[in-house]
């Protein structure tokens, strides 16, 4: 199946996601296909979002960014407008996430805060 996010979106998800499931995997209880499936839902987004902190940094870089310690740059104020107006058109891409659908059962167990993080890829078994 292929869900269309926009780059924002796929970001906020991945960030979610990753932080959700260092916090909480010992707590999920499912099938080995199941968590398979999640592996490969959460590999692709760390994929994707690895591409966009790319992305932003060779943004920041050709705008005159300059690395801070922090991991974030600092941009020259006449170069801000461009940089933001840049940004805007990157954030609205859409990207075709590729994903199986994670099959869950009544018994597998899911915390609420991955569940949610994973709902639109996942379907109840009949």
């Amino acid at each position: 199946m292929i869900k269309t996010m926009n780059t924002f979106e796929v970001r906020t998800l991945a960030e979610t996601l990753i932080t959700k499931w260092d916090d909480q995997k010992m707590d999920v209880h499912v099938s080995g296909k199941a968590l398979f499936r999640i592996m490969g839902v959460k590999k692709t987004l760390e994929n994707h979002l690895r591409t966009i902190g790319d992305t932003l940094n060779l943004m920041a870089t050709q705008h005159g960014g300059e690395p801070q310690a922090n991991g974030q740059f600092k941009i020259p104020n006449e170069q801000i407008e461009d940089l933001n107006k840049e940004l805007a058109d990157f954030y609205a891409t859409e990207i075709d996430i590729e994903f199986t659908p994670i099959t869950l059962s009544e018994t597998d167990e899911l915390p609420v805060d991955l569940m949610e993080a994973l709902y639109d890829f996942i379907e109840m078994a009949e």
